[in-house]
């Protein structure tokens, strides 16, 4: 066993996390843990419909970032290091091991700056999993005004249409949704030092913000296996093909041992 002066979570944390950064949904009978990385806007909770979708070998961890949900009224972070830099600890110190990362969109960014982070410390993820992202942000909208971003956004179906539909609930949602839109735009994930644990990217077929070839970029950023799995729909594909998003979830899962 590395020792890598870090606490080892203990299996028996399983569903009774104690951090503001984790949402746990475990069960005593977990074997691995999974940890889900939210899209731009979003907090831990909106993973916690898969839960009863997973099988009780598989613990749920989601992370919530300052300033959404219920740590609505904490400062913002604002780089992907500040956000690294505060999140990894709690994985250290309150998530089981193995560990299996995914996150969607903004999240799949902050999954592989993560795994890297943990690699870095000596602790192995066993598989990353970014979701409906591309490795390097390809536009520049976070300096718009809000009509301009909140149209930008809305052209790439990077905004649910609820929102949309309710413009005073946007205007509230607006200062975290522009904070992650910077997250992503100055995120530096650099090929030159890849993760070393197996990679797979998903992607919607419908996609407009990551097309396959943008998808077929993270072959670069890590040095283990790789693959890349299209699923119907749009940039929320997570959702509307959710069913064939945790058959791939659980497969992989069922690959991971202790």
């Amino acid at each position: 066993m590395i020792d890598d002066g870090y606490p080892v979570a203990d299996r028996s944390l399983a569903g009774a996390v104690k951090t503001p950064w984790l949402r746990g949904w475990g069960t005593q009978d977990a074997e691995v843990s999974l940890v889900c990385l939210p899209h731009a806007g979003a907090g831990g909770s909106i993973y916690h419909r898969w839960r009863p979708q997973l099988p009780a070998r598989i613990g749920l961890y989601a992370v919530t970032l300052p300033g959404r949900e219920d740590r609505f009224g904490e400062p913002l972070l604002p780089t992907m290091k500040s956000v690294v830099d505060q999140l990894v600890p709690q994985l250290l110190a309150s998530v089981p091991r193995p560990v299996v990362l995914f996150g969607h969109s903004l999240g799949g960014m902050m999954a592989h700056a993560v795994a890297r982070r943990l690699e870095d410390v000596g602790v192995a993820v066993a598989h990353l999993m970014v979701s409906g992202c591309r490795p390097v942000s390809a536009r520049r909208m976070a300096h718009l005004r809000d009509p301009e971003f909140i149209a930008a956004l809305d052209d790439l179906g990077g905004i649910p249409q609820e929102l949309i539909q309710a413009p005073e609930l946007l205007r509230i949602f607006l200062p975290a949704l522009r904070a992650d839109v910077r997250l992503a735009e100055e995120a530096r994930l650099d090929p030159d030092r890849p993760v070393r644990c197996p990679v797979t990217a998903l992607g919607g077929t419908a996609d407009p913000q990551v097309p396959w070839d943008d998808l077929l970029r993270w072959r670069g950023y890590t040095t283990g296996e790789f693959r890349a799995v299209s699923f119907d729909g749009d940039h929320f594909f997570v959702g509307t093909a959710e069913e064939d998003v945790l058959a791939l979830v659980r497969a992989i899962t069922d690959g991971v041992t202790g």
